[in-house]
This record gives structure tokens, C-alpha cells and sequence, in this order.
């Protein structure tokens, strides 16, 4: 999934600037260590007239996060999210804000209360019974370890980057919509042959040598020592049930069912209980961190972290960690953790015994490659093995051949990218074989005409967007500050 969205991050990025309410849910997630100068305390950047601050980035980096982790249903790990560039998204984003609301502000336009106040009124997280509830909105952003002015402030810059982009809302002419229209309901008639890879066998001298080739390439996994001290949190821990309301009261927001609906209390009450009893034992897992940093107690149990075996153990912790740093206490199983950091085992060369499942694995590949695109080169040559007759087209979503969702968008999109008539797409494990045999164009009805129309609007918008982005970058001064 993650490759997919890689591939697909243009199309996956939400303007987030102006998609502040459609994520005012989202929490804050640790986003690692990042090179900041002299005013990383203050902001990260400055366009024009205008500071980027710090928190408006870990704000928006947040936001990113949730929105990629919601797209792969489950929640991305750190390695991810820098293999998707969310630190550069999320800066070029703030960037490109930035840029308009310099201009915005040089022609005079603004954001009145009376416009702020009725994007607020209709947020549907500030709502209770369908109106908008003041005590809901200030605990939704205290949750969100924001205050009402600063959510206001972002707001307010939003809609106001907002009220510009709307006057480049142009309708598209007849030629953009005929080569969009053209472009989409174009189809193809095929023949095709899925060819399946088979595993090559490797000989234990063609392990042996690859291995004297490539011995730096095959390390061992880094490890950590720690010394940690262990603070459960008390199952049967008595909450005065007064308590328990009022925490819910201040995070039902976090309280949803299947349906995504806030559960009433009673409901709710056995994770509340929960929540509020880890709340609870973070002052005194804090208290005992403090004692082991001034060395008044020490941290007895020895644990040995692998990472690449981690155990449920949250890796992202000891990412930037040093010898003899003593980590402030993070959940761990069911209670807090404080750990200082031992002794830290860089990655090691592997012994031949130890790298040889790898050194085999990959030279399975890279021979299962090979013999995969010389068998679908000479079946190429053989048109009449090429048995299977089907239509594709550039919108559909359906299985194809026998391949899976995935390898079937990707095999149909390489097909409509080629200028070939025949050729051959290697997918993994297979390759398909396929001639062209018939192209046509088919007339959408009239539902699918309008979203043509309508997408043809939004493509050149988004172009002018970016024109106009790129003009204001040279009209005004962009510092960075940081790396």
C-alpha cells in the first residue's frame, strides 16, 4: 500500500491548508528530529511578511499523517512516513499558503468575523445535538492542545486562501473537456497471456561468490541495551465516577462506534476507565523518571531490543537516542516504560551462514527476473499463444486475467502509457503478454459527461493555482530556516 501511494502521492495530497475542519480530529504524532537553526523556537520558515511557526508545521504534518494513515487503514510507522516525504509536503504546503496570503493581503482582501463565525457554527466536531456547542468546541481544541485563538487565526488563513483560489474558479472550454473526454472513455480490445514466474535454483557456489561480492550489503540488525524500570498502570484502580464523566465530557470525540457516532457514556465507560487510569499513572511514572535521570534510583531490568524483532516494542522511541540518555516514560504493554539507553549495537557484516537465506533470496530474484522477461520476450514473438480476449479501459477498477486489484490498475495504466501496439508488463511474480486488436471510444451518458466537465474545471484550476503559486514565489522572499 505504501508503494501505491507512492506512486500515486500527487493525486493522494490534500490541499491541507484549506482543509483545516475535515481534520480537526486529527491528533498530534511524533514526527522525529528535524534540523532546525536559530529560530526553530519561533518558526521554520518566513514568506514575504508572514512566519511559518513551528507548531502551524506540527499541526499540518499531523494532519498528513492521519490523512495517510486513514488511506492505508492502519496507523504509518515513522520509516513511511519519511519514505512519503510528509516533512516536505507539509513544508511546501505551508509554503505555498504562505505565498497567497501575502498576495491576498497586498489586494486588500480579508476574512471578516462574520465569515469565520459561520465556518465555525456548521464543524460538525463543535457540534452537540446539531448546533454548535461552546464547551464542546473549547474541549475538542484543549484535546487537540490547541486554544481557540490559534485554531481561529489558522481558520481565518484558510478561508482567506480560500477566497482567492475561488476567483480562479474557471469553466473549462470545449476543447479541454473533448481531450479529457477522450483521454478517459478511451478503451481497448486485447489478447493477453499471464506467464507465472517459477523459483530458479541456485547453487551453494553462486551463494558463496555472490556473497564475497556483496558481504557489506548483508548486516546485521542494529540493537539496543536498556536498563528500564517498569510502571504498570493498576487494573483494579477505583475512579470516582464523577471523574470518569468528566473525562469523557472533555474527550467524547475519541468515543466512536462502528458507525462513527459518539457512544453515550455507559458505553463507553470500560475504555474511559482505561484511558483515565493511564492518564492517572503518567504522574507518577514522570515522578520516577526523575529519579533515575538525577541517579537517586536506578533502572534495574536489562532489555534487549532488536529492530528488526522489536516484539510490539515502539521502535520509534530510540530513533535519536544516545548512550546514556535516559528516555521520558512511554506507554509499553499495559503501563509506562522509562528506559536509558545502554549501550547501542551498531548493524555488523553477517557471517556467510548468517547472510546466506538473504544472499539466496536475492539472487532467486533477480535470475526469477530475468527468465520471467526472456519467457515473456519470446512469447511476444508468438502471437497466436496469446489466447485470453478482453476490454480494458482507462477508468476500470475490476480484476482482470487472474491479478489482483493492484497488479490489474497497474497492468491496464502501463498499457495506456505505451505507444507500443504489443509488448509486455512485468508485475512481480508474473508478466502479461498482450496485443492491442481494437481501439474505441465510448459516449458517456450524461451523469458521467457533467463529472467530466467538472474534472476538466478542476485540472485547469489547479493549473492556474500553480502558475499562480510559482509567479508569487518570485514576487516574494521565501527563507528557510532549517535543513
Amino acid at each position: 500500500m505504501i508503494t501505491w501511494m507512492q506512486k500515486h502521492k500527487k493525486y493522494l495530497v490534500v490541499t491541507i491548508w484549506v482543509s483545516t475542519i475535515a481534520f480537526v480530529g486529527a491528533g498530534f504524532v511524533g514526527w522525529g528530529a528535524y534540523d532546525f537553526n536559530k529560530s526553530r523556537a519561533t518558526s521554520i520558515a518566513k514568506v514575504g511578511d508572514i512566519d511559518i511557526s513551528y507548531q502551524r508545521f506540527e499541526q499540518t504534518y499531523a494532519k498528513l499523517f492521519n490523512y495517510y494513515s486513514q488511506l492505508s487503514q492502519r496507523q504509518l510507522s515513522q520509516e513511511e512516513a519519511e519514505q512519503l516525504g510528509l516533512v516536505n509536503i507539509a513544508t511546501q504546503s505551508l509554503i505555498d499558503q504562505a505565498l497567497l496570503l501575502n498576495y491576498a493581503k497586498d489586494l486588500g482582501l480579508d476574512i471578516s468575523d462574520e465569515e469565520l463565525i459561520s465556518e465555525l457554527i456548521k464543524t460538525p466536531n463543535f457540534q452537540k445535538d446539531g448546533t454548535f456547542d461552546t464547551k464542546t468546541y473549547q474541549s475538542t481544541l484543549q484535546r487537540l492542545k490547541i486554544t481557540p485563538k490559534e485554531y481561529e487565526n489558522e481558520l481565518k488563513d484558510n478561508l482567506l486562501a480560500q477566497k482567492l483560489l475561488s476567483t480562479l474558479g474557471l469553466k473549462a472550454d470545449t476543447l479541454a473537456q473533448e481531450l479529457l473526454n477522450a483521454d478517459i472513455s478511451m478503451s481497448d480490445t486485447i489478447k493477453a497471456k499471464v506467464i507465472l514466474a517459477t523459483l530458479p535454483k541456485i547453487s551453494d557456489d553462486e551463494i558463496k561468490q555472490s556473497w564475497d561480492k556483496n558481504k557489506d550489503l548483508y548486516l546485521s540488525s542494529q540493537k539496543y541495551e536498556l536498563n528500564t524500570h517498569f510502571i504498570p498502570v493498576a487494573k483494579d484502580e477505583k475512579i470516582d465516577e464523577n471523574a470518569l464523566k468528566a473525562y469523557y465530557d472533555e474527550n467524547r470525540a475519541d468515543y466512536k462506534d462502528g458507525s462513527d457516532k459518539i457512544m453515550p457514556f455507559e458505553e463507553a465507560k470500560s475504555a474511559v476507565m482505561a484511558d483515565l487510569a493511564f492518564k492517572n499513572a503518567k504522574k507518577g511514572a514522570l515522578e520516577e523518571y526523575l529519579k533515575i535521570k538525577k541517579g537517586d534510583k536506578n533502572a534495574s531490568e536489562i532489555l534487549i531490543i532488536d529492530s528488526a524483532n522489536t516484539n510490539d516494542f515502539p521502535l520509534d522511541e530510540l530513533k535519536d537516542a544516545k548512550e546514556g540518555e535516559v528516555l521520558k516514560p512511554f506507554t509499553y504493554k499495559n503501563g509506562y516504560l522509562i528506559a536509558k539507553i545502554a549501550k547501542i549495537i551498531a548493524p555488523q557484516p553477517k557471517s556467510y551462514e548468517e547472510a546466506k537465506a538473504d544472499v539466496l533470496s536475492a539472487l532467486q530474484l533477480k535470475k526469477m527476473r530475468e527468465n520471467l522477461q526472456a519467457n515473456a520476450k519470446a512469447s511476444l514473438e508468438k502471437k497466436e499463444e496469446l489466447k485470453q480476449k478482453i476490454k480494458i479501459s482507462k477508468d476500470s477498477d475490476e480484476n482482470i486475467l487472474g491479478l489482483s486489484q493492484e497488479e490489474s490498475i497497474e497492468f491496464i495504466s502501463k498499457v495506456f502509457a505505451s505507444t507500443d501496439k504489443s509488448g509486455y508488463i512485468l508485475l512481480n511474480d508474473k508478466a502479461v503478454v498482450y496485443e492491442i486488436i481494437e481501439q474505441n471510444l465510448f459516449t458517456p451518458n450524461k451523469q458521467f459527461a457533467s463529472l467530466l466537465a467538472s474534472n476538466a474545471a478542476n485540472i485547469k484550476k489547479s493549473q492556474l493555482e500553480q502558475g499562480l503559486i510559482l509567479a508569487l514565489q518570485k514576487q516574494y522572499i521565501i527563507k528557510k530556516y532549517y535543513k
